[in-house]
C-alpha cells in the first residue's frame, strides 16, 4: 500500500528514539536532546519550547 501524501521534510530516524513535529527545526531540537543523552521527557519539553518559538499559533 502506498501512502498518497508525502511529507516535505526528510524522515528523522534514530536507533533508540523518534521525534515528530510540525516543524523540522523543532524536530532537530528533539533529536539533539536525545543524542546528548536526554530521555523522552527531556526531548518533549525541548520540542515544546522550540515549537512555541517557530510555531506560536500551535498553543
Amino acid at each position: 500500500m502506498e501512502w498518497p501524501f508525502r511529507g516535505r521534510d526528510p524522515i528523522a530516524r534514530g536507533r533508540t528514539g523518534v521525534v515528530v513535529t510540525s516543524d523540522s527545526r523543532a524536530t532537530r531540537v528533539g533529536l539533539d536532546v536525545l543524542q546528548e543523552g536526554g530521555n523522552a521527557v527531556d526531548a518533549a519539553v525541548a520540542v515544546g519550547f522550540a515549537l512555541a518559538v517557530v510555531h506560536p499559533m500551535a498553543g
